[in-house]
């Protein structure tokens, strides 16, 4: 009987892989070639993808399992994402990742898979012997908790495999990270993340990199900016990555990004290391939805083409809004004799009414954390929650304006008495006086 031999094929295989490795690494070294699981390194979600990959700082949504797995403990509701990356070479990527919030932070898990497509199988006389596929897989579990309103923690186990033909071979990851928020600066927020540790497989390293990140949210609405700083383990290059993302009407977003590497890349000239990226978002009550997109072009190599849809899932009822008083008509002022002449003074700015802090606020323990439901009597508001952290002095715990009518803390400390206000937040972010403050003790 005749062996087949795949040594032609499996050549040509391992040289699409690294065809995709090196499509990632963009204008890094490629000594990432040289690592097992290559395919870990291809970032999920189109929304950071289009920001360049600056997102260990950010890490706002359930992507973060990938980027920062920190980032999940700040996730209110169930969340979902779904992804399809047209990758290099026909190549497929497919992502789904969910995030489900649990014991005071979230718990998440995604799966990745990478397929290579059909290709040809000789035997060891050459001769064609039908043909073989090859994919990648990889799944995840991760947990992130927020420790306080500036600290939060996460990790997450991955186990990886790949299969060519009937071989196949699997191994185990981890990744940690961490978010901070600079105290008294709530725009300020740095991220740190350990990837890819794990054992080796087949005599090969792991991806292993170290990111830190530094962010700056809402520095004017709508507008995130983010910085990160990527170091392989097994690589000298080191990259840095910048991003930026505009949110105009809170539905559409514009997002632009550039990947930069301290060695020089054999990609070739065009537009490599530029990342651009759009998203448009609506909200259906509990029901988010946002679709995003991003282009990456990578030189010589082409372009790929990154779409992803991302669902929240409220977990908490929907407290409906009252709707506004209609104005009282009033009567018509009795006719002056004579009226006043106008002063020759500066013209006067127009008057606004002043903003309405929101109604009853209402405070519901609930497994180590404590749930906020209040009323309101501004239409499409957005709030801010503080607590109180000592004599008059309130901290902030949202780091994004709050659009809906009730919000979950962190964990919290039991057998400790927690005073909360919430303040009405209009476009321009100027604040409400506080609602009447509130308080609960933790049992």
């Amino acid at each position: 009987m005749t062996k087949c031999k795949f040594l032609p094929s499996i050549s040509g295989l391992l040289a699409v892989i690294s065809l995709a490795t090196f499509a990632y690494a963009d204008q890094q070294d490629f000594g990432a070639a040289k690592t097992a699981n290559a395919f870990l390194e291809i970032g999920p979600g189109a929304r950071a993808v289009g920001m360049g990959e600056a997102f260990t700082a950010i890490a706002d949504d359930v992507s973060s399992l990938y980027w920062n797995p920190a980032g999940l403990a700040y996730l209110p509701d169930i969340q979902v994402l779904l992804m399809h990356n047209q990758w290099l070479q026909n190549i497929l990527y497919e992502y789904g990742a969910a995030a489900f919030p649990v014991f005071g932070g979230s718990l998440a898990a995604s799966a990745t898979y990478l397929n290579y497509g059909s290709m040809d199988k000789i035997d060891e006389n050459g001769q064609d012997a039908g043909t073989f596929t090859a994919y990648d897989l990889s799944l995840t579990l991760g947990y992130g908790l927020r420790f306080s309103p500036q600290l939060a923690a996460g990790a997450a186990v991955k186990m990886p495999s790949s299969s060519i033909d009937n071989h196949s071979q699997s191994s185990v990851a981890a990744d940690a990270g961490v978010l901070f928020r600079w105290p008294g600066l709530d725009q300020l927020q740095l991220g740190l993340s350990l990837l890819n540790i794990g054992s080796q497989v087949a005599g090969s390293a792991q991806p292993s990199q170290i990111k830190f990140g530094v962010a700056c949210l809402d520095l004017m609405e709508g507008l995130k900016l983010g910085l990160d700083c990527n170091k392989h383990f097994y690589e000298n290059a080191l990259q840095v990555h910048g991003g930026a993302e505009y949110v105009v009407l809170k539905i559409l977003a514009l997002r632009a990004g550039y990947k930069y590497s301290s060695e020089e890349s054999d990609l070739g000239s065009g537009l490599s290391g530029l990342t651009l990226g759009a998203g448009l978002s609506q909200r259906f009550g509990d029901l988010g939805l946002h679709l995003d997109y991003a282009f990456v072009p990578y030189g010589d190599l082409g372009a790929t083409h990154r779409i992803s849809l991302t669902l929240d899932l409220g977990t908490s009822p929907q407290i409906s809004r009252p709707k506004p008083k209609p104005a009282q008509l009033q009567a018509s002022p009795k006719p002056q004799t004579a009226a006043p002449l106008p002063t020759a003074s500066a013209p006067q700015a127009p008057s606004y009414p002043p903003l309405v802090p929101p109604g009853k606020v209402s405070l519901i323990p609930s497994k180590g954390h404590i749930r906020l439901v209040w009323t309101s009597d501004t239409p499409n508001a957005n709030f801010n929650i503080y607590m109180k952290i000592g004599k008059g002095k309130f901290a902030k715990l949202n780091i994004r304006p709050c659009d809906k009518n009730y919000f979950i803390t962190g964990k919290l400390s039991k057998k400790k008495q927690y005073t909360f206000t919430v303040k009405t937040l209009d476009a321009s972010g100027a604040e409400s006086m506080g609602s009447i403050p509130v308080s609960l003790y933790l049992k």
